[in-house]
């Protein structure tokens, strides 16, 4: 993890659905009024990623549908689970089904954050967000 101050911007949203959220996992705005989902897809240029920054099981989405409150930061830098492969710092970034931050390969495909160091599949890594940037 890197030193100095990072400036970033937090916001809270209603965690929709029952499956349960993890730190680091990317997630992104729903159709509901200030609500968020996983993303659980490769992202579309139509989806605002953001990075969850608190865990939830799936026991309490479960027991209190629409009423759960987790911190997504919108903007910034964050740490970000790692998907499949890893990979390298500077690498352009989207999430994959897992929810998880892997090397966006399409060409015009969107660019959801930049690697700001190597990440390693099922590990943690600095990213910067990036919304609506494009390969």
């Amino acid at each position: 993890m890197g030193t100095g101050p990072n400036f970033v911007l937090d916001k809270g949203f209603y965690a929709n659905g029952t499956t349960a959220y993890a730190v680091g996992e990317a997630v992104t705005i729903d159709t509901a009024v200030q609500s968020m989902k996983r993303i659980g897809a490769a992202a579309t240029a139509a989806d605002r990623v953001m990075v969850c920054m608190e865990a939830c099981d799936a026991s309490k989405l479960t027991a209190n549908p629409g009423k759960v409150v987790l911190r997504a930061r919108m903007s910034g830098i964050a740490r970000a689970l790692v998907g499949t492969g890893g990979f390298a710092k500077g690498a352009r970034l989207t999430t994959n089904a897992s929810s998880q931050f892997v090397t966006q390969a399409t060409a015009g495909g969107p660019v959801v954050a930049v690697a700001l160091e190597a990440g390693t599949a099922g590990g943690y890594a600095e990213i910067e967000l990036t919304p609506g940037a494009t390969l």
